[in-house]
């Protein structure tokens, strides 16, 4: 592989699959409708909206409920449809905060994602391209007027303790940026903030089911992980690439006989599936964490000398970038294809 990944804006990925999902006839959308519940029938599940009431006391007409031989949860890591259907979690707090914000980083981040390990948690740089202007917000777009091009910028995670968060949210923007030159050792030059900054706690999050009756849960909804390794929306597109060939091999063979898919056995095959890659996942997240938690400077050269190692044994650094990229013999046959949209 030419690269290892790309690191692309979340706002530029949900634009992509909206202007691919609107030129798709067999997709209706009901952006102004609320669901209110979730109820099963005898042979498909029925999805009600909430009548809405206007300020004037005026109910709109009811939005007749969407029957369906499915119903697919992608709705986040608070998943409505997940509650609806009192599927249980299993949760573990990281005892961790996020900080998520846009950076300048001077010195240029060569199409390099930087990760330092500090004490209090893992602080990542992603790299990022020049953006069209219509992907940016009124600030970005004023601050990059005397930026030039945002190639030098980096998407930053900050992963440290509720305390630390807590204390660097309340610094302003160059007491902010000065941390973050310091934690980095100054390696991409005299950082400067591009945008707000937003934190929010980090939490382990496993449904112990991911498939219940004639619902299904993907993504979020299914698992959140640490994101020191920022596999969790992988995780979640290859969640969605799994129910698509398990719905597209199954329906081709029922010859559409819906009844017959949905009580069959293979929503079971999918959620074991994706549970155990979701299990796997989340093992290894814990076991990176655990490694380049202690600070201690005997632990800190052993550790530096085995990346060294790695890094010079061909064999070993190859399955670390193979795991990396993903690359395994269990993955959806949608993820071996390139530029199919």
């Amino acid at each position: 592989e030419d690269n290892l990944g790309w690191i692309i804006e979340n706002k530029v990925i949900r634009h992509a699959l909206w202007q691919q999902a609107e030129l798709d006839e067999g997709i209706h959308f009901f952006n102004d409708n609320k669901l209110a519940s979730i109820s099963q029938g005898e042979s498909e599940i029925f999805a009600s909206f909430a009548n809405d009431t206007s300020l004037d006391g005026n109910s709109s007409p009811p939005t007749p409920p969407i029957i369906a031989k499915l119903v697919v949860g992608a709705d986040g890591a608070n998943s409505w449809v997940r509650k609806q259907m009192n599927i249980a979690m299993i949760f573990k707090d990281y005892d961790h905060h996020a900080i998520v914000a846009t950076v300048a980083c001077p010195q240029g981040h060569k199409n390099t994602a930087w990760q330092v390990f500090l004490p209090t948690g893992p602080l990542a740089f992603l790299p990022l391209k020049h953006l069209s202007s219509k992907y940016l917000s009124l600030k970005q777009k004023t601050l990059d007027e005397n930026a030039g091009s945002l190639d030098n910028h980096c998407s930053i995670v900050y992963s440290t303790s509720p305390e630390d968060a807590q204390r660097l949210m309340t610094l302003d923007e160059t007491d902010f940026a000065k941390e973050l030159t310091a934690a980095s050792d100054g390696k991409l030059g005299d950082i400067t903030l591009k945008s707000e900054r937003f934190t929010y706690p980090l939490t382990m999050r496993l449904a112990q089911d991911f498939v219940k009756e004639r619902v299904v849960l993907i993504g979020d909804a299914a698992h959140t992980i640490h994101p020191l390794a920022g596999q969790g929306v992988n995780l979640g597109l290859l969640d969605a690439a799994a129910l698509a060939q398990t719905l597209t091999v199954k329906l081709s063979e029922h010859d559409e006989s819906y009844n017959e898919f949905v009580n069959s056995s293979d929503l079971k095959a999918f959620s074991r599936w994706r549970k155990s890659e979701a299990t796997e996942m989340i093992a290894a997240m814990s076991g990176i964490k655990q490694a380049f938690t202690p600070q201690q400077s005997p632990i800190k050269l052993l550790r530096g000398i085995g990346m060294n190692l790695i890094n010079n044994f061909a064999p070993a650094k190859n399955l670390l970038i193979a795991q990396a990229l993903g690359i395994k013999a269990d993955l959806p046959e949608i993820a071996y294809q390139k530029d199919t949209l």
